[in-house]
């Protein structure tokens, strides 16, 4: 099995990768339901993106949860960035992720998802053509997705919300958080379109 990363070295200014947006979400994961000729393969890709978009957590996490990581009301995440001996992070998630988890677990042996990373990008860039997303984005794009929808559902103040996210995304320090919550056009649009004037 070929494992494949992400593209090594920084992208072009123009191909800076960023955050997908709730609706191009919601049409990546209609597409997802109709990837190949195989159910069982377009629910396992649905829910794989799902839980990117719904957790935030890195690809290579998700591609790690096995069905002994599902507890009530949670997923065990082995973080990427972790050492080995370090026990795995505890990561709340709404209930009917839980109960289409723990569903689709019972038809799997293991890894919930046993796919490798070239799997994980094939998967993408087909949802991504037929969902018709054009910018560039990468399975990555999820987290930092994740992100933008925290900072801009949650009430307090941008330093609480982005320690909320520090703790969520596994960051070692504030500065890595902060780069996923920059504002972007979209999100300025949208608090502007707030505004009465």
């Amino acid at each position: 099995m070929v494992k494949m990363g992400r593209p090594k070295g920084k992208l072009p200014e123009q191909l800076e990768e960023r955050a997908i947006m709730p609706e191009e979400a919601e049409r990546f994961l209609l597409a997802c339901r109709k990837l190949t000729t195989r159910p069982k393969a377009n629910r396992m890709w649905h829910l794989y993106f799902r839980i990117l978009w719904e957790t935030g957590i890195r690809c290579g996490e998700a591609l790690k949860i096995e069905k002994k990581d599902l507890v009530p009301g949670a997923i065990l995440i082995h973080r990427a960035k972790k050492r080995a001996a370090q026990p795995p992070d505890r990561f709340p998630i709404q209930v009917w992720l839980e109960a289409e988890l723990r569903a689709w677990a019972t038809e799997q042996k293991g890894r919930l998802f046993p796919v490798s990373y070239a799997g994980v990008y094939w998967a993408f860039r087909k949802a991504a053509l037929a969902s018709n997303i054009r910018a560039h984005l990468t399975p990555h794009s999820f987290r930092h997705g994740f992100a933008f929808n925290v900072q801009r559902q949650s009430p307090g103040s941008s330093a609480e919300v982005v320690a909320e996210l520090q703790r969520l995304l596994g960051h070692s320090r504030r500065e890595l958080t902060e780069r996923y919550t920059k504002p972007t056009m979209e999100s300025l649009k949208e608090r502007i379109a707030r505004i009465k004037f």
